[in-house]
Formats: C-alpha cells, sequence, structure tokens
C-alpha cells in the first residue's frame, strides 16, 4: 500500500507528460497556513487555500474538469473536504477521490467519453 505523497508524484508526474502532450491541463495545490515573520521582522498569518481544496485541478477537452483529491489507502475526506466536493457537485463538476493513478486514467477516460 502506497503512501499519499507517493501516488501524488506518480501522478504528478503522469499528468505532466499529458499537459505536455496537449491532452490536459492542471493545477497542483499545496496547502499551508502558519505564521510568518515579514523582512521588517513582524510577524503575521498566511494561508493559501480555502478549506477543502482538492490536491488537484484538471482541465479536460469539452471544459470539463476533474478536481481530484489524492489519499493513501484508507483514508477519508475531512468535513471540509467534503463541503467542497458538495459545491463542485451542485456546480455540475467532477469530484472524485483518486487512491492509485489506473483510477485517476479511468475515472478521467470515463469523463472523456
Amino acid at each position: 500500500m502506497s503512501k499519499e505523497k507517493d501516488i501524488q508524484k506518480t501522478i504528478i508526474s503522469w499528468l505532466t507528460i499529458q499537459e505536455n502532450a496537449g491532452k490536459l491541463i492542471f493545477l497542483r495545490f499545496n496547502s499551508f497556513s502558519g505564521q510568518i515573520i515579514r523582512a521588517n521582522s513582524s510577524k503575521g498569518y498566511v494561508k493559501n487555500n480555502k478549506k477543502g481544496a482538492p490536491d488537484i485541478i484538471i482541465f479536460l477537452p469539452n471544459g470539463n474538469y476533474l478536481c481530484a483529491e489524492i489519499k493513501g489507502y484508507r483514508c477519508r475526506l475531512s468535513s471540509d473536504q467534503m463541503a467542497f466536493k458538495d459545491k463542485v457537485d451542485t456546480l455540475c463538476g467532477y469530484y472524485q477521490v483518486i487512491y492509485s493513478l489506473d483510477e485517476l486514467i479511468i475515472t478521467i477516460d470515463l469523463i472523456n467519453g
């Protein structure tokens, strides 16, 4: 059973190849929030994503998109991730929890028809 970071690394490599071939575009979200110290030595707080945002958004042909949340074996969505998924579902988008590269490829093939 693969760790989540290993699955993500494999998926990002595959998506990069697909993007370079002109088959899709993807965005990877690295979530971070925490305290920072500015150049003037003052403290601040930074947050770069909305709570629950997926790991990757993949833009596919014909205007379709897939929000992909990459998880390791037996990992589940948080309540924030479930809320984000519900919003995507309401807007007729695609949101999928992905546990492997094979599962991502199958999901993209199903979306593309």
